[in-house]
């Protein structure tokens, strides 16, 4: 479990981090860094250049100094930490918009850490559904960072972040998200697999050889042909794969208990 230390670069604030300093060279173990940069503010100007070159200089500041002295026992820094709604500052329909340019706007703050730091965006999805919370956490939008996310009731392809804990989902079986999909039924799918009391971990169709590490099964809706063909690259590696749909056959991509 690593040490999560906070450090505050708030616009106008003069950076101030003996007190984070001190923890970090007093910690036994790893170290987790927490970047607090305000970009969780309702109000957060993310048009103003010059609100950008102050975080900027902050994040360099922190790359030329606390970094190599501390590399060996950090694990990763988080840029964001906040809600996936964004603090409910835009509609509904807007949000995927925002969500694009907040990704763009923290791989511009990425690029001035080091190459060699993991960096992760933490999403409190509270209160929003989760299939929505799924679709919004798209790793085509976040794919230069690590996720992870609070309040998602079921596991997926992000690291459940609890408190000052991030885990990934040791489940077995995989649920395949699909590019093109019917949101109610995604769900009722996903109920179903609630009400078995079945563990499972929600997988993107796009990225689907990235994720299945660790599955055994496979259960997905009906893919693109692209999909179908990641899904028999599944089934040649021992894999097994059932297909969910009302009026679907697919035949060729039913394997049960083959063994892995």
């Amino acid at each position: 479990m690593a040490l999560w230390i906070e450090l505050s670069a708030r616009s106008q604030e003069k950076i101030d981090w003996k007190e984070a300093i001190a923890k970090a060279s007093n910690a036994s173990g790893q170290i987790f860094w927490v970047f607090d940069l305000g970009l969780e503010d309702p109000a957060f100007p993310i048009d103003d250049e010059m609100r950008l070159h102050e975080l900027s200089l902050a994040l360099k500041h922190f790359s030329e100094t606390l970094f190599p002295r501390f590399e060996e026992k950090t694990v990763g820094a988080a840029l964001y930490r906040g809600p996936l709604d964004l603090g409910g500052r835009q509609q509904k329909e807007e949000l995927p918009l925002y969500l694009d340019t907040y990704a763009a706007y923290f791989q511009l703050l990425a690029h001035k850490l080091p190459d060699s730091l993991s960096i992760f965006i933490l999403f409190d999805a509270t209160g929003i559904p989760r299939t929505e919370a799924l679709s919004l956490l798209s790793k085509d939008r976040f794919s230069h960072f690590e996720l992870g996310v609070k309040g998602l009731a079921s596991a997926s392809w992000c690291l459940a972040w609890e408190g000052e804990n991030l885990t990934l989902s040791e489940a077995k079986v995989g649920v395949v998200l699909p590019q093109e999909y019917d949101a109610a039924e995604f769900e009722q799918l996903l109920q179903e697999l609630d009400a078995n009391a079945t563990t499972y971990r929600v997988v993107s169709e796009a990225f689907m050889t990235e994720e299945w590490d660790g599955l055994e099964t496979m259960i997905s809706p009906p893919l693109s042909a692209r999909g179908n063909r990641m899904l028999k690259g599944f089934l040649a590696s021992g894999g097994q794969v059932e297909i969910r749909g009302r009026g679907i056959r697919t035949p060729d991509l039913l394997v049960p208990n083959q063994p892995r």
